[in-house]
């Protein structure tokens, strides 16, 4: 499918840059303090941005990014891929008849668990073409 996506509201930000951002804190071996105090914000802030409650302001992402010694434009990049995957989640979750609930449950799932599960879905759909 080669459509463009329409512009992501906040809701889907948040479930992409929280997830993202607590998954890089976790391949550091940060904790939510260490990392909320490199950042200067607090440990509930930080929290509450990796659980996508809320969506940081740049200037709070930017001490996030370079806390977790990244920039903005790799948080970007993420925020792009991280993009192609959901939409490809949400086209198989269409063609699966899969509920409302369950599909955004899944949407807050890590950037990572996400294109895994994305790659699953694929084969599994193309597994069922090939039985038919």
């Amino acid at each position: 499918m080669n459509h463009e996506s329409p512009r992501p509201g906040p809701n889907l930000v948040r479930q992409r840059v929280g997830p993202t951002l607590r998954s890089m804190r976790m391949r550091r071996k940060l904790s939510l303090s260490d990392l909320a105090q490199s950042a200067a914000i607090s440990p509930s802030h930080l929290s509450r941005i990796e659980r996508g409650l809320t969506v940081p302001s740049y200037d709070v992402l930017d001490n996030i990014a370079s806390a977790l010694g990244s920039d903005l434009t790799s948080l970007r990049t993420k925020e792009k891929s991280a993009r192609v995957v959901d939409d490809e989640l949400r086209d198989l979750f269409v063609r699966l008849q899969l509920d409302d609930g369950a599909q955004q449950e899944l949407l807050r799932l890590s950037h990572e668990t996400r294109q895994a599960l994305a790659d699953v879905m694929h084969r599994v759909v193309g597994q069922e073409r090939q039985d038919v």
